[in-house]
C-alpha cells in the first residue's frame, strides 16, 4: 500500500477518529503500538480533542511542595542530632558513676575513651546548634515564618524545638562547644579562629542556595 493511499485512508477516517470516546482511542493506541503503526499513532494524536485547564500558580504550589520537602530534611537532622547528644551524654553520665564507684584507678585507655566521647560530644552539640539558627534563620529570612510555624505541620516538630532548645540553653555547653577553630594555635578573634557563628552563616548559606537552585524560575 503506497504512503498516498495510507494518507488518504486516514484522512477519509478523520470524523470517526475525532468522534472516539477515550475508551476506544485507547483501545486503537494499543493495536497501533502493537502494530508499529506510527501512521494511525500520529493520526489518534492529532485528532485527540483539546482541553485547556486552570491549575494553580506553579510559582505558588512548587515553593509550597519545596518549603515542606526542606522542613523533614531540617526536622530529620534536627532530631537524629539531638538523640546522638543524648545518648552520648547518657554514655557519659554513665562513665562518671562508674569511675565514682570504682576504687581502682583509671587506666590510660580508660581516660583516652572519655576525653574520645567527650570530644565527640561537643562536636555533636556544635551540629546541634548550627543546624538548629541555621534552619532559624532560614525560616525567618527567606520563608518569611519563624521556624516553630515551619515546623508546625509535623507531629514532633514542636516537641523537638522544645528538646533542642533545652539541650543549647546548657551554657557550659555551649562554651565549650565553641571551641573551635582551625589552627591549634589559632588565637580567639584572630583570622583563623572558626566561631559557631561562622559554622551557622556558611549552613544557612547552604540553605539558601539549594532553595534558589530548586525554584529559580518561579
Amino acid at each position: 500500500m503506497s504512503k498516498r493511499r495510507i494518507e488518504r485512508e486516514l484522512e477519509e477516517l478523520r470524523p470517526m477518529l475525532e468522534e472516539l470516546s477515550p475508551d476506544e482511542r485507547l483501545e486503537l493506541f494499543l493495536e497501533s503500538v502493537a502494530d508499529d503503526r506510527d501512521d494511525w499513532l500520529e493520526a489518534l494524536r492529532e485528532t485527540c480533542p483539546r482541553r485547556q485547564y486552570q491549575i494553580p500558580d506553579p510559582a505558588y504550589t512548587k515553593r509550597g511542595r519545596v518549603a515542606l520537602l526542606f522542613c523533614h530534611h531540617a526536622l530529620y537532622d534536627l532530631h537524629t542530632t539531638l538523640l546522638s547528644v543524648e545518648l552520648g551524654r547518657q554514655c557519659q553520665d554513665t562513665r562518671w558513676l562508674l569511675d565514682l564507684h570504682s576504687d581502682e584507678t583509671p587506666s590510660d585507655e580508660t581516660l583516652e575513651e572519655a576525653a574520645e566521647l567527650a570530644e565527640e560530644l561537643r562536636r555533636l552539640f556544635r551540629d546541634l546548634y548550627t543546624l538548629y539558627h541555621a534552619s532559624e534563620r532560614f525560616a525567618e529570612d527567606v520563608l518569611g515564618v519563624s521556624l516553630e510555624t515551619w515546623f508546625g505541620n509535623q507531629q514532633v516538630g514542636g516537641r523537638a524545638l522544645e528538646d533542642v532548645r533545652e539541650v543549647l540553653d546548657d551554657g557550659r555547653w555551649k562554651r565549650h562547644a565553641a571551641e573551635e577553630r582551625t589552627d591549634s594555635e589559632a588565637e580567639p578573634g584572630g583570622d583563623s579562629w572558626v566561631t559557631l557563628e561562622d559554622v551557622v552563616e556558611v549552613r544557612y548559606e547552604t540553605l539558601r542556595m539549594t532553595w534558589e537552585e530548586a525554584v529559580p524560575d518561579l
